[in-house]
């Protein structure tokens, strides 16, 4: 971190900073099994649900902070909402929402480019229809200045788009950039943890359940343990909004879902 020129721009820094992080979750056991189609149906299903609580709550942070000025350059809820996944309430409710930038860097442009690659996989692995969007539709975007559905060429657009408004909503600006680079290191790490979860316990790797370095703002916090117990109940009960009995009714309900799901999509 300490040879980082933090007077170049956010995106640059974080190319550089992140890419130690990024090459050791891509090849670890659960993002290598997600890359090549080889989840098991239950899997996929999970990771899909861990992902719906991470995006749901990055989203309404970026929602209450749309205005900051470090993060209206890249506020675009139309063009990047996904709205599938895990808790950040600790940056939510931050007087400093900065390092969000951190989240949606690595979430959304992960999205649009490997993510590209793993849409292909799963549409290939459990024989869906990739053009309808069938169990995939969460990896397709719109176009920058329409509704219609992105392609890849277009998809490099909105990358572009992200990353300029990511240097302008820091530029000179060295000490929030630091922050922000140290956050997006930290993030890489509990994404890890959502492949460790995804897997059956006998095929976990040693991904760490925190990151190497914890980010100096002290905002995120080892959020991922809490959201891997919970993370199927907590679908469940948003959806219905109950507790006790009837919100387990609810959890056996999203279950019987998932499996009619898959019964109804892939042989």
């Amino acid at each position: 971190m300490s040879s980082i020129d933090f007077n170049q721009p956010l995106s640059e820094t974080l190319r550089q900073s992140t890419k130690e992080a990024h090459d050791e979750i891509q090849y670890s056991v659960g993002a290598t099994k997600l890359l090549s189609g080889e989840l098991t149906k239950e899997e996929y299903s999970r990771f899909l649900m861990m992902l719906w609580h991470v995006y749901s709550t990055l989203e309404q942070a970026l929602d209450r902070h749309s205005t900051n000025p470090v993060l209206e350059p890249i506020y675009n809820p139309a063009l990047l909402q996904r709205a599938p996944a895990l808790s950040i309430s600790a940056i939510s409710n931050s007087d400093d929402p900065s390092p969000l930038v951190a989240h949606a860097y690595v979430r959304y442009l992960g999205d649009l480019s490997g993510g590209q690659n793993i849409r292909h996989t799963l549409a290939k692995a459990y024989d869906l229809d990739e053009a309808a969007g069938e169990g995939v539709s969460f990896y397709a975007f719109k176009e920058l200045a329409s509704s219609k559905v992105a392609s890849l060429g277009e998809m490099r657009r909105i990358k572009d788009w992200f990353r300029d408004g990511m240097d302008k909503g820091t530029e000179g600006n060295v000490s929030v950039k630091a922050a922000i680079t140290q956050e997006a290191s930290a993030v890489y790490y509990y994404n890890g943890n959502l492949f460790k979860a995804i897997l059956d316990p006998t095929q976990q790797s040693s991904i760490p359940v925190t990151p190497k370095s914890q980010s100096g703002s002290g905002l995120v916090t080892s959020i991922l343990g809490v959201i891997t117990v919970v993370s199927l109940a907590h679908f469940a009960l948003v959806l219905g909004g109950f507790s006790g009995p009837r919100g387990f009714a609810k959890l056996a309900a999203a279950e019987q879902w998932i499996g009619s799901f898959w019964g109804s999509t892939v042989q």
